[in-house]
């Protein structure tokens, strides 16, 4: 580690008369496994499913999926208020393409969003989140074989990004 990742503490001397205003920003990298789930203003968590004997059935931790495999990504948003501008970004997993490849502005769940698909994430621009729980679903195709893990996802408003989450990263088994 270098001595910049080791501070502590940080000390300002304002000698001028009058107001001053500053800002701090540590950066940091930790394997996307060791983050934990948190957020200030929203709550979020990601559940699995897959589509199995014709119906949804939650993926149990360590159960495997074959290539050609239907999966749902579910997020549940908590906003502790109302919001203007909501983000929600998640990075897919090499294994997953998206089942509706096309950017465009729809319905996810009791929400209203621009989805814009990118070769490797997804992001959802929301123009208006009311407080309350809303549940947002995506819905994939498995096509790759391996073992893989899921970036972190991420809710933030776009105007004042102090009130964001993110939720933890998850594994996927493909044969």
């Amino acid at each position: 580690a270098s001595p910049a990742t080791e501070a502590t503490e940080l000390r300002v001397d304002h000698r001028a008369e009058g107001q001053a205003w500053g800002q701090v920003t540590a950066t940091y990298r930790l394997p996307a496994e060791s983050v934990e789930a948190q957020g200030e203003g929203f709550g979020l968590t990601a559940s699995l499913l897959v589509w199995r004997n014709g119906q949804w059935t939650p993926l149990q931790s360590g159960e495997v999926l074959n290539t050609g495999d239907k999966v749902r990504r579910v997020l549940t948003l908590r906003a502790e208020r109302d919001y203007d501008f909501v983000r929600i970004a998640t990075a897919h997993p090499a294994c997953l393409e998206p089942a509706q490849p096309l950017s465009c502005y729809r319905s996810v769940g009791n929400l209203w969003a621009y989805v814009a698909l990118h070769d490797t994430q997804s992001e959802l621009f929301v123009e208006r989140c009311p407080k309350g729980v809303h549940r947002i679903s995506e819905d994939w195709l498995v096509v790759s074989r391996g073992s893989f893990t899921s970036a972190l996802t991420e809710v933030e408003c776009v105007y004042a990004p102090e009130f964001r989450a993110v939720s933890p990263v998850w594994q996927l088994s493909v044969e």
